[in-house]
């Protein structure tokens, strides 16, 4: 599921991913709450999510 949203392959994942992602199922999303999801997962606040952080995210989630 990460490498979906790290399209370039970069090892993070930032807010134009999750916004390009975001509008091929969510046509309506607002830019803020992309913000708040990626600063919820921004473990060492880099703006930016990590695969570790993702995996963080999923597992607390309980998706994997």
């Amino acid at each position: 599921m990460f490498h979906h949203f790290d399209d370039d392959n970069t090892g993070f994942i930032d807010f134009r991913k999750v916004k390009a992602v975001a509008s091929e199922c969510c046509s309506n999303i607002d830019d803020s709450v992309i913000r708040k999801m990626i600063e919820a997962a921004d473990t060492d606040g880099d703006g930016k999510v990590s695969k570790y952080e993702f995996m963080r995210v999923m597992k607390k989630m309980k998706l994997v």
